[in-house]
């Protein structure tokens, strides 16, 4: 089994009286939304790898990331892009930071085909795991909780 770890972030920005929160759609997997997320490259903080990770996916440049939120996240999945004939067995962990932005527009990159700023309602029904929407459940508790980051 190979063992893989990202650093992912749940991206949000207010609007009005509003939370909004960026889903992802992935290239590889049809209408499969998800958060930001990447492989944390030798060296790196997790504050780099976020800010790294959140400009490459969706270009965006400015993020603040919420101090005291930090959820994980571990799945167990076949690879069928490494090895289609023989995919093979990962287990991944995800940890989760809360990363606020003003920006609206998004540059996605070519692992993306679509994004989406949600409230937390849809947001939550677009997401297909238990785990993605728990995570965000817990990042929409913590933001109104916490009215500053």
């Amino acid at each position: 089994m190979i063992f893989e770890k990202s650093i992912g972030a749940i991206v949000f920005r207010k609007e009005e009286d509003k939370i909004l929160f960026l889903l992802l759609c992935q290239a590889t997997k049809k209408n499969y939304f998800g958060f930001v997320k990447g492989a944390q490259e030798i060296g790196e903080t997790f504050e780099e790898t976020i800010k790294r990770e959140t400009m490459e996916e969706a270009g965006i440049e400015e993020i603040k990331i919420a101090p005291g939120f930090e959820e994980k996240e571990s799945y167990i999945f076949r690879d069928i892009y490494e090895n289609p004939e023989n995919p093979p067995l990962v287990k991944k962990e995800v940890v989760y930071y809360l990363a606020e932005t003003h920006q609206k527009k998004i540059k996605l990159s070519e692992e993306h085909t679509a994004y989406k700023w949600l409230e937390f309602e849809e947001a939550k029904n677009l997401l297909k795991f238990k785990g993605a929407k728990a995570i965000l459940e817990k990042a929409f508790i913590f933001l109104n909780k916490h009215d500053k980051i």
